[in-house]
C-alpha cells in the first residue's frame, strides 16, 4: 500500500514536471528573436538591427523600403496581438473573435465607415511615391512574420486565425486613433439634456459660451439622444482601457535664448489611457535619406512623435469639435428620403456583413445623408424614434491626408517645410509643437475648421433640413492659430482653448487652462539656463494651483462647524489648512481634499443628472471645466434643491461630515496615515487581464503614483469617493535638448514588448512610476558600447 502511494506521488511529480517543462517550452517558443539572422524574402539588401538594453530596435538599411519592411516585421514580432485587435476594432470585426459582447462596437465603426474612409485615404497616396513604396514594404514585413513567425499566446487563447494585413489596415488603425479624439458622442447630448431638462441657466455653468436661443432647435428627441449616447459611453468603458484612447497632453518648447546649451529644448507627454502592452512602439530608422527616432502605434508605419539630430516634434490634442449631429426630417411618404431646403433627397446605402463568433452573421445596412451616416441604430435607445440623426465627422474629409502629413514631417528640413507637412493634417485636430537645431521653435494647430453661420451652436443637435446650419466653407490653414519664434522664447500647449483671442472662434471641448497656466508660470519665472533636469522637474510637477481659491472658500464655510465637531474632524481640517496643493505620495491633504470634493460633487450634481447621466458626467471633460464656475459661485442654480432654495453651505458641511466618516472607515482613525499613496494607484491592463487569474500574467502593476487629474504630472481618475483608480496618464515623457540631440530622454509606462513572458513587457514600469527617464539613443557608437543585441535580416538568395 505504501509503495503504491509512493509510486503515485512520484508519478504525479513527474507529470507535473513534464507539464511545467512543456509550458516553459511553449512560452519560450513565443519569444521574439533579437539576435542572429533571419532570411526575409522581399528585402533588397541586408538590414542590420541593433537592439539596445530596452529592446528598442535601431534599424540600419541601405534603402528606405527595406527599413520599413524591417519595421513592419519587428512590429508584428512584438505587438501582433495588439495590432490585430486595433485593426479589428477599427474595421468593425471584433465580434468575429469575441462574440456578441462587442457587436455594439462593430456596428458603430461600420456605421461611421472607418474602413471606407481608410480606403479613400489610401487612394490619395501616389502609388509611384516613396511614401507608397515604404507603406508597401511595411505591410510586406508584417505579413512575412504572420506567415513564418510564431503565433501570439492571445491568438491561441482566443482562437484567432492569423491573416495577412493589407495596405488599408494602417489607415484603419489611424482612423481609430482619430475616433478616440471624438468627444461629441457624449458631450453634445449632455449639453442638450441639461439645457432642455434642467434649464438654460444650468447649461451656462457648463458652457458659458452657449447661446440660449440655440436650444430651441434641438428640443425634439433631445432626451432620447442623451440617454442613448450615455449608454454607448458606458458600454465603451468596457473596452476603452485595453486599447488606449487619447485623453489630453502636455507639450512645450523653450528657445535657445533661455537654455543652458543655447539650443531649443522640446518636452512632450501625451496623455492616453493606460494599457498593457503600452501604446507606443519606439524604433530608430537610419537610411541614406532618413534618420528618425520615432514613436509608432504598432500597425502604422509613420511616427506620430519623432526626433533626430536636426528637428523634433510633439503633439497634444487640440480638442476642437470634430463631429456634429444633424437632425433630419424624414419623408412621411418615403422612408428612404429626407428633406433639404426645398426638396427631398434619397439616402445613400451600403450593406455590411458582420461575422459573429458563436452566432449567425449579421447583415447591417448603413444609410447616409449629405451630412453623414445615420447613427440612430448604433446608439442604444434610438431605434424607435422617427427623426434620423446623422453624424458629420471631419476625419472623413476628402482633403485629410494625415499619413502623408507625418511622413513628410519626418523628412522636412526647416520650419517652412515642417509647416507645409503639418498643413496636410485636417483630422484628428492636433497641436503640433516643433523645434530644430537651427534654433527655430513653433506651434501649429493642425485641423480644418468649418465656418458656421452666425448663431449656430454646433455642440447641440443641428437642423439638417432647413440649410441654416450648413457649413459656409472652411478656414484656410494659414488662418489657424500658430506661433513661430515668439519673442517670449517659449511655447506651451496643454489642451487649453487656443481660440480665445483669435480672429475666429472654434467650438471645442477644451480642458481647463490649469496645466497650461502652471507650465507658462514656470517657463516665465526661469528666464534662462534651462536644462533637461529642469524640464524633468516640470514634467513631474504635482501642484494644482487653481484649487487654492476653492479650498479657501471651503475652509471659511467649514470653520465654525469644525470648531464644535470631533477631534478627528479638527485634525482632518488642519490637514486641509496646511495642504500645499501638491499631490505627492506622502500628502494627507490631497487625500482629504479629493474625498471631500467627490462627496460635494455627488451632492450637487447626482440628483439633478440622475443615475443615467451622472457617471458619464464624472468621466467627461465637463467635470473639470464646471467645478470652478459652480463651486465659487454662490448663486449658481446647481446649489438649488427641488424647492428652489440654495443649499450651498449645507451641502458643503454635509460633504465634510461624510468625508471624515468615510476616511475613518476606509483608512483608519489616525489622519496622519491618510496618505495619497494609499488611495491613488494605477494598473496597466491587458484585454485578457480582465479575467482572473489571467490578470496575474497579463496586467502590469498596480503602482502607487504621485500626481493627480489635471496637474502637469497628469494621472486621470474619476471623481468618486474611495480609491482613485487611475485610468490614463502620460503615455511617454520625452525631452529633446538640441544641445545634445542624440542623447534625448524618454520613458515607457510599461515596456517595449507586447509579450507578457518577455522581460521587456514591464522592465520600464518601475522607472516610469518613480519619475525616471532613459536615453533615446541615435549614435551607433553609444549602442555598441552598451548592452546590445544584433539581428541581421537577410534577403533571399537569388537563384
Amino acid at each position: 500500500m505504501r509503495k503504491t502511494i509512493a509510486r503515485a506521488v512520484i508519478l504525479g511529480f513527474v507529470l507535473l514536471g513534464v507539464l511545467i517543462l512543456g509550458f516553459g517550452y511553449y512560452l519560450r517558443s513565443k519569444q521574439p528573436k533579437r539576435d542572429g539572422e533571419l532570411t526575409l524574402p522581399g528585402l533588397q539588401d541586408s538590414v542590420e538591427v541593433l537592439y539596445d538594453k530596452w529592446a528598442i530596435p535601431h534599424i540600419y538599411a541601405k534603402h528606405d523600403r527595406d527599413a520599413y519592411f524591417a519595421l513592419g516585421y519587428l512590429h508584428a514580432q512584438d505587438r501582433l496581438f495588439q495590432m490585430e485587435m486595433l485593426r479589428r476594432l477599427a474595421r468593425g470585426e471584433l465580434s468575429e473573435i469575441l462574440g456578441t459582447d462587442t457587436l455594439k462596437f462593430d456596428k458603430i465603426f461600420r456605421t461611421l465607415g472607418v474602413r471606407q474612409i481608410a480606403q479613400a485615404s489610401l487612394e490619395k497616396v501616389d502609388r509611384n511615391s516613396p511614401g507608397f513604396r515604404d507603406l508597401e514594404g511595411y505591410v510586406e514585413g508584417i505579413n512575412h512574420f504572420i506567415r513564418e513567425g510564431g503565433t501570439p499566446v492571445e491568438f491561441d487563447i482566443l482562437g484567432i486565425p492569423k491573416r495577412p494585413f493589407d495596405l488599408v489596415d494602417p489607415f484603419c488603425i489611424s482612423g481609430y486613433m482619430a475616433f478616440s479624439f471624438v468627444k461629441a458622442l457624449t458631450t453634445d447630448p449632455m449639453l442638450t439634456y441639461v439645457g432642455l431638462t434642467l434649464g438654460v441657466e444650468y447649461l451656462l455653468d457648463l458652457d458659458p459660451d452657449f447661446d440660449p436661443a440655440a436650444i430651441e432647435s434641438s428640443r425634439a428627441h433631445a432626451d432620447q439622444l442623451m440617454r442613448g449616447a450615455w449608454k454607448l459611453a458606458e458600454s465603451w468603458e468596457t473596452i476603452r482601457q485595453p486599447f488606449g484612447l487619447f485623453d489630453g497632453s502636455n507639450a512645450w518648447v523653450i528657445a535657445g535664448s533661455r537654455t543652458r546649451s543655447g539650443k531649443p529644448i522640446l518636452a512632450n507627454d501625451p496623455h492616453i489611457n493606460f494599457s498593457a502592452p503600452s501604446v507606443w512602439f519606439e524604433a530608430y530608422l537610419n537610411t541614406p535619406s532618413l534618420s528618425l527616432y520615432g514613436h509608432h502605434i504598432a500597425g502604422v508605419p509613420i511616427a506620430l512623435l519623432g526626433n533626430n539630430e536636426y528637428h523634433a516634434w510633439g503633439l497634444t490634442m487640440l480638442q476642437n469639435d470634430g463631429m456634429d449631429f444633424f437632425r433630419e426630417k424624414l419623408n412621411p411618404d418615403n422612408p428612404d428620403q429626407v428633406w433639404f431646403q426645398d426638396h427631398w433627397e434619397t439616402f445613400s446605402k451600403r450593406t455590411e456583413l458582420i461575422k459573429i463568433k458563436g452566432s449567425d452573421d449579421l447583415v447591417w445596412e448603413v444609410q447616409s445623408t449629405r451630412h453623414g451616416p445615420i447613427v440612430n441604430e448604433v446608439v442604444e435607445g434610438f431605434q424607435q424614434y422617427d427623426d434620423p440623426i446623422s453624424a458629420w465627422w471631419d476625419y472623413a474629409s476628402e482633403e485629410n491626408n494625415v499619413f502623408m502629413g507625418f511622413y513628410d514631417l519626418a523628412r522636412s528640413h526647416g520650419m517652412i517645410e515642417a509647416e507645409k507637412a503639418v498643413s496636410k493634417i485636417h483630422s484628428p485636430g492636433l497641436n503640433v509643437v516643433y523645434a530644430n537645431a537651427d534654433g527655430d521653435i513653433a506651434w501649429w494647430t493642425a485641423a480644418r475648421f468649418p465656418i458656421h453661420a452666425p448663431g449656430t451652436y454646433s455642440t447641440i443637435l443641428l437642423d439638417g433640413s432647413s440649410g441654416k446650419d450648413e457649413f459656409l466653407g472652411f478656414y484656410p490653414f494659414s488662418s489657424n492659430p500658430s506661433q513661430k519664434n515668439p519673442s517670449k522664447g517659449f511655447i506651451a500647449s496643454a489642451n487649453q482653448d487656443t481660440f480665445v483671442n483669435h480672429s475666429f472662434r472654434v467650438p471645442g471641448y477644451f480642458n481647463p487652462p490649469d496645466r497650461f497656466y502652471l507650465i507658462e508660470k514656470h517657463l516665465e519665472e526661469k528666464s534662462s539656463d534651462w536644462t533637461s533636469e529642469d524640464v524633468k522637474a516640470l514634467h513631474l510637477n504635482t501642484e494644482h494651483s487653481s484649487y487654492r481659491h476653492l479650498l479657501d472658500e471651503f475652509l471659511v464655510i467649514l470653520a465654525d462647524q469644525v470648531r464644535t465637531s470631533s477631534e478627528l474632524s479638527q485634525k482632518a481640517y488642519a490637514l486641509l489648512v496646511d495642504w500645499d496643493l501638491q499631490h505627492r505620495l506622502n500628502s494627507q491633504g490631497a487625500t482629504v481634499f479629493h474625498e471631500f470634493l467627490a462627496n460635494l460633487i455627488r451632492l450637487v450634481f447626482h440628483e439633478k443628472l440622475t443615475d443615467v447621466y451622472y457617471d458619464g458626467f464624472l468621466k467627461s471633460h465637463l467635470i473639470h471645466t464646471t467645478l470652478d464656475r459652480v463651486f465659487t459661485n454662490p448663486d449658481s442654480p446647481w446649489w438649488n434643491d427641488g424647492e428652489g432654495r440654495s443649499q450651498r453651505d449645507a451641502w458643503i458641511q454635509k460633504a465634510w461630515e461624510e468625508t471624515v466618516a468615510g476616511l475613518e472607515v476606509k483608512l483608519g482613525s489616525d489622519p496622519q496615515t491618510w496618505l495619497w499613496s494609499r488611495v491613488h494607484d494605477v494598473e496597466h491592463k491587458h484585454i485578457l487581464g480582465k479575467l482572473k487569474p489571467l490578470d496575474w500574467f497579463f496586467n502590469v502593476g498596480p503602482f502607487v503614483v504621485e500626481g493627480s487629474t489635471e496637474v502637469v504630472n497628469n494621472f486621470l481618475f474619476k471623481f468618486s469617493t474611495g480609491h482613485k483608480d487611475v485610468f490614463a496618464g502620460p503615455s511617454t515623457r520625452r525631452i529633446i535638448d538640441f544641445g545634445n540631440p542624440t542623447h534625448s530622454l524618454g520613458i515607457n509606462p510599461t515596456g517595449q514588448s507586447g509579450y507578457f513572458a518577455n522581460h521587456h513587457y514591464r522592465d520600464q514600469a518601475a522607472m516610469f512610476h518613480q519619475g525616471e527617464y532613459r536615453l533615446q539613443l541615435m549614435d551607433r557608437a553609444d549602442l555598441e558600447r552598451g548592452e546590445m543585441k544584433r539581428l541581421w535580416l537577410r534577403p533571399a538568395k537569388k537563384l
